[in-house]
């Protein structure tokens, strides 16, 4: 038998799921955002980059 117990984990875990991805998403999108701007300021080595970054803007 289902319970009201059982209804509110599932959707808990269906909740959590969802949020978990939406935050990779975000770090993903901002983390390759910002990666290029971090290569030209010489923040960030260009070999290590993610992403091939042009030299210019």
């Amino acid at each position: 038998m289902i319970t009201m117990q059982d209804i509110m984990k599932f959707i808990v875990g269906i909740v959590v799921m969802a949020l978990m991805g939406w935050l990779t998403a975000w770090a993903v999108v901002h983390c390759l955002d910002t990666e290029a701007e971090q290569v030209r300021a010489g923040i960030k080595d260009a070999r290590t980059a993610v992403l091939p970054v042009p030299l210019t803007k």
